[in-house]
């Protein structure tokens, strides 16, 4: 309760009216309608938000973190929370995931950026002449429960998954069920014990193939679930090859 009157307490007067009228409408079990100003609105104008510049257009890690910073530091974040555009703006381009209902905020590097983009351009080539199924990147969310979702860096869904329906992409770039592959590029922000936590939940999940690459040491680990847990099937650092569902020279992943 005090968490919700910290939230309404940010809002302007016309808003706070606003909310106070559809709890009375709410409460006297009749429907209520967002005033036609709100509806044009969501066809694309700017949302109102009493946590950011609507008419900003991009938003940096930073920018995120100081939205989270005007909620309670023990709140409880969710799937929920990460959807709501009065929260967080839609175009952010940061990567945000919930362990346990706590909020993590990721701003890849360049270096980053270039080896994802480089190994997913070789996925992608092979999954589409292959007819395999379909790759696709962050920040396309595996949620779990409503208090752990994760972003991985890529996603691998095969044919098999897309046409017996148990995974699906849905309008809200959240995979319902478990990918075959997911793929984490480990960065300063992706340290060891949330990488952990993440791998667990992945597990829980049933995603079969689990992938780590190190920018620094030029390697890519492939882990394989056996009873419900991750053992390692393929590695290579510096130069090699790795072999589960795909090949890849590592050469040509860290260049």
């Amino acid at each position: 309760m005090n968490e919700l009157l910290e939230i309404i307490s940010q809002l302007d007067e016309e808003q706070q009216e606003r909310l106070l009228q559809m709890a009375k409408d709410i409460l006297a079990n009749k429907p209520f309608a967002l005033p036609e100003e709100e509806e044009e609105e969501r066809e694309g104008e700017p949302v109102s938000s009493p946590y950011y510049d609507v008419h900003q257009l991009s938003y940096s890690a930073e920018d995120i973190r100081a939205i989270v910073g005007k909620f309670p530091k023990k709140k409880k974040w969710t799937f929920a929370d990460l959807q709501n555009t009065y929260i967080f703006p839609a175009e952010c381009g940061v990567k945000i995931e919930l362990i346990n209902y706590k909020i993590y905020i990721m701003d890849p590097s360049y270096s980053h950026q270039k080896i994802l983009t480089l190994l997913s351009a070789h996925l992608t080539m092979h999954v589409s002449l292959n007819n395999l199924g379909e790759v696709t990147n962050a920040p396309v969310a595996i949620k779990i429960d409503e208090g752990n979702v994760m972003k991985p860096d890529i996603l691998y869904i095969a044919l098999r998954q897309i046409q017996d329906k148990t995974v699906e992409i849905t309008e809200n770039n959240g995979v319902t069920g478990a990918p075959e592959l997911v793929v984490e590029v480990i960065s300063p922000a992706n340290y060891k014990k949330l990488r952990h936590a993440k791998k667990k939940r992945y597990a829980e999940a049933g995603v079969t193939e689990y992938w780590e690459l190190k920018p620094k040491k030029k390697s890519i680990t492939v882990e394989v679930l056996e009873n419900g847990e991750y053992k390692l099937f393929s590695e290579a650092k510096k130069t090699g090859t790795i072999q589960s569902s795909f090949s890849v020279d590592i050469e040509k992943i860290f260049v």
